[in-house]
């Protein structure tokens, strides 16, 4: 019989994501940070408050997937101009909503 250890794989998942929308963000690293808290496991994205990396996993850059299956390392800056891209594509959209890991 073969052992198979399981990994934690934490990251968020983009709530407005869609394949509609391929600028959307669809998931990313858990290390991304936020000026807001997450409330109920959601952090909320506006145009008031930027996202950026945290540097614990790769140093101020993080890995996003977006609606169209596309995935991306990305820096701070990088991580900001996608979040503005699928702000700009939806114009309906007024915030994104991530959903992210509990801590232990």
């Amino acid at each position: 019989m073969t052992t198979i250890e399981v990994l934690a794989v934490i990251l968020v998942l983009g709530l407005e994501a869609s394949e509609a929308n391929p600028h959307s963000i669809l998931s990313g690293d858990r290390n991304i940070t936020c000026d807001a808290l997450a409330r109920n496991g959601i952090i909320r994205f506006g145009s008031t408050n930027q996202p950026g990396w945290g540097m614990d996993l790769h140093k101020s850059a993080g890995n996003i997937a977006q609606g169209d299956g596309s995935a991306h390392q990305v820096t701070v800056s990088g991580i900001q101009k996608q979040f503005q891209s699928a702000f700009q594509s939806a114009p309906s959209v007024t915030e994104l909503r991530l959903a992210v890991p509990k801590p232990n």
